[in-house]
């Protein structure tokens, strides 16, 4: 499920084509209406080519050792006891992959939001962070399968979250061109970053440095120091929506994707020499004077070679 505008043709990770029009609007794949948070263990992979039943969605799922849980997340709908012959021994509906397993449904959580747009693991402790359309942002113990908290401040979508690796925060970016980082623990939201002029699609707190990206259909990527709360860095080059924007959890890169069906990977080591918040307000009339060509993030790799707007690079 993918979102789109100016008739864009936009291909989903699903494998549906979605035909957009000049309205910011959703469309759901295979004509399911998606509302569901399904947690799937690792155990199984299956395909999302050729659904063997009309009308269901199938989930691709690959084992990740980054979570203590070996789970891993979707937005789909269940298949799990729709086609009884799907489960069958000795029936194979999907084409045959070596080492091919048919997904276990660890747990699954509903929400009165048709959409789910973002989830965020937390490192240490068992909750996901789910964003929805309707503007909520929920808390979810996944092993106890109950609803911690919910947050609702944003006017509007909610497209990307994400929690912070060692602090008690996590930030959020929306449809109402705002940015806003929580504290979980006091139920509060801290501050928020105002500069995007459109659509926050996805945002990223840093592993090391005090840092967030996001990507936006301003067709912008900006940097944030959410210490000193201002904007670091505007990367500039993309001709139609970014739809994704995350740091390398290594290299000092970000990786950009966009409906201009190319990939950027940008250099940000020039960014280490801002670390210091006080450094980041007297440079802050310096940023904006470079906002069209500043050396702060440089444009290192394009990858071209897209027919279609890309949606996601990680």
């Amino acid at each position: 499920m993918r979102s789109g505008k100016g008739g864009e043709v936009v291909h989903t990770p699903t494998g549906c084509d979605v035909q957009c029009t000049e309205e910011k609007r959703e469309v759901s794949c295979d004509g399911v209406a998606l509302g569901h948070l399904l947690v799937f263990t690792p155990d199984y992979l299956v395909s999302s080519r050729d659904p063997p039943v009309r009308h269901r969605s199938v989930v691709f799922v690959s084992p990740t050792p980054t979570f203590s849980t070996s789970a891993v997340i979707s937005t789909s709908l269940d298949l799990v006891g729709r086609d009884p012959d799907l489960l069958s021994p000795g029936r194979r509906p999907f084409p045959q992959i070596r080492g091919a397993r048919v997904a276990a449904m660890l747990t699954k959580f509903e929400t009165k939001s048709n959409r789910v747009k973002g989830l965020s693991f937390h490192s240490k402790r068992p909750w996901i962070l789910a964003s929805l359309h309707s503007g909520v942002i929920q808390l979810w113990d996944y092993r106890m399968g109950t609803l911690i908290d919910r947050f609702d401040e944003h006017d509007g979508p909610v497209r990307g979250v994400h929690f912070h690796k060692s602090q008690p925060l996590f930030v959020s970016g929306g449809d109402d061109y705002k940015i806003k980082v929580w504290n979980y623990k006091t139920h509060r939201c801290l501050f928020t970053l105002l500069g995007h002029l459109d659509y926050i699609r996805t945002v990223q707190f840093h592993d090391e440095h005090p840092w967030i990206v996001s990507a936006s259909d301003d067709q912008t990527i900006r940097i944030w120091n959410w210490q000193s709360r201002t904007c670091i860095s505007v990367l500039t080059g993309h001709n139609h929506y970014v739809m994704c924007a995350l740091f390398h959890p290594k290299e000092d890169l970000v990786v950009s994707a966009s409906l201009d069906q190319t990939v950027r990977v940008w250099d940000i080591s020039a960014l280490r020499k801002k670390v210091s918040p006080a450094e980041d307000i007297l440079r802050l009339s310096q940023m904006n004077t470079d906002l069209f060509g500043g050396t702060d993030a440089v444009v290192k790799y394009v990858l071209e070679g897209h027919d279609r707007g890309v949606n996601w690079a990680s």
